[in-house]
This record gives C-alpha cells, structure tokens and sequence, in this order.
C-alpha cells in the first residue's frame, strides 16, 4: 500500500504512473481514502471498500489533515481518467472516488473539528494518538521517514514508505538500493526526489512485467535521470525477473513435457507387461 507522491501537482503525478500502476494504485488510493473516512469516523455506507491495513503510515498521513486527504483524492480522480485513456473503459473505482469527495464536501464542518487543514510534522504523532489511540497506529507514525521538501501541494510534510521488490529485498545489495532511492540533504528527505528514485529502482531491478508509460518503454525524464545511477549498483549479471506471461508458458511447457515424460513411462511399463505376460504364456505351453 503506497501513494506514488512522483510530483507535486497530482494531475502530473498520475501522468508520471506507469501503465501498469494505474489499476493497482487507483484502487489503493480508494483505499486508503476510506481508510481516512474510518478513522474521521465518517458512515461510508455499506458499499465502501475496507482499508486492509488502516495503520498504514500512508494512511494515518491522509488522515491528518485535510489538505492530505485531498491530495489523495485528487490523484484517484487523475488516475480514474490516465485509465480511462489507457484502457478504453471506466475503472470500478471511479463511482467510488466520486462518492469520496461527496462525502468530504458533505462533513467537512465535522472534519475540521478534528483535523487541521495542513500539519506540521511535528503534530502528526499527536494527530494520531489523539485521534486513532492506537499503539501500532502511534508506533508507526513515529517510525516512518518524513519528508519536508519536495511536498505535494496545500502539505507541510509528507511521509516516504519504500518498498522493494520481494526477490530483491533479501540480497546482499538491497541495503545499497535503499540508500539510493532517500534523496535529500541536511538530514532532510524530499518526498519527490525519493518516489521517483524509488519507481527508477523498479523499471531497473524489474517488477516482473512490461513496463511501460504511455505505451513507451522508458520512464518519463524526470524518474529517467535516476536509472543510470540505480544500474551502478546492481551487479554484473544480474537478471531481470520474467514476466508473468513468459512465467506461466514456461511453467505450462515444464508441465507439457513432465505428462509426456509420464506417458512414456507408462507406455514403457505396458510394453513390458504384455512381454512378460507372453512370455508367461509359452512357459505354460511348454
């Protein structure tokens, strides 16, 4: 669960996803969207979706302010219309991110009793303990890098949440990715700079699909610049994973030759069964 905070304008941000991103974050932003609603204590209706981890620093930052929450929003709505574009068709989600901003519109008096517009950082521990209480949900918000530049718009921090991929993140040279996607200075992150480093370190490790933006193979300029220095880590001979696609023929053509490798075997054991049955038969004849 992430947002891809890849620009400061959410329209740019949802241009910068990769094709393949467009479903998957749509439908995360739905969710951490309601996920706020939850916590604000906001009735969603019977229809909403559930927030599968609501302690998600991601979503505990949507909910601490106002101006967070209609950052999100506005980037599910962006990437309602990058899929409409990309696909050809309406997004499940796309009802549901309408309903959001209604909802928003419709309690914003109740909301901003309980949360600012735009935190600081050094409210966001206190948003959460006094608004969630819960332990994991404080614990987390105390744990997650937090950024002070390189912010969406209307937000005064914003929180950074990495994450590589599986078959990377236990190699020895994991650690050396992840020093290279925090960007920033003077002990600072910028929000910006890290997600598209962050998505730079993906198309160059391999997410295991196609990858690309608006129909072309590489990145758009702004993530492009951070792939040269991500291929200096990766070791010589490295392989990027398979696809999906290429996976499943090559799972489908190892079970093809393993049924033709039993066939054999049985067509071997009946060959020898009808010898030795024969051969049975003469001795009695003898």
């Amino acid at each position: 669960m992430n947002v891809f905070l890849l620009a400061a304008c959410a329209v740019q941000a949802a241009l910068m996803h990769a094709d393949c991103h467009c479903n998957k974050m749509l439908l995360e932003a739905v969710q951490i969207l309601y996920g706020a609603l939850a916590h604000w204590r906001i009735d969603a209706g019977k229809d909403a979706y559930t927030c599968p981890n609501k302690h998600h620093p991601v979503v505990l930052w949507t909910t601490a302010g106002i101006a967070h929450f209609r950052w999100v929003l506005a980037l599910a709505l962006a990437l309602c219309e990058r899929y409409m574009r990309f696909k050809g068709e309406k997004h499940s989600c796309e009802n549901h991110v309408v309903s959001i901003g209604l909802l928003l519109d419709f309690n914003l008096p109740e909301i901003r009793a309980k949360v600012p517009q735009a935190p600081h950082e050094d409210e966001f521990v206190d948003i959460v303990e006094r608004l969630i209480g819960h332990s994991g949900a404080v614990d987390a918000a105390r744990r997650v890098p937090r950024c002070t530049v390189g912010l969406p718009l209307g937000c005064n921090f914003a929180v950074f949440c990495p994450g590589l991929p599986s078959h990377i993140a236990t190699l020895p040279w994991a650690a050396d990715i992840e020093r290279f996607y925090f960007r920033g200075s003077d002990h600072t992150v910028n929000a910006i700079e890290s997600y598209r480093a962050l998505i730079a370190v993906k198309f160059v490790v391999g997410l295991g699909v196609h990858v690309t933006w608006h129909g072309k193979s590489l990145p758009p300029p702004d993530i492009c610049v951070y792939v040269p220095g991500a291929c200096q880590i990766l070791p010589l001979g490295y392989e990027r994973p398979a696809s999906k696609r290429k996976r499943a023929a090559d799972e489908r053509k190892q079970q093809l030759q393993q049924q033709k490798h039993e066939r054999m075997q049985q067509r071997v054991l009946e060959r020898d069964a009808k010898r030795d049955a024969k051969r049975a038969r003469k001795s009695a004849a003898v």
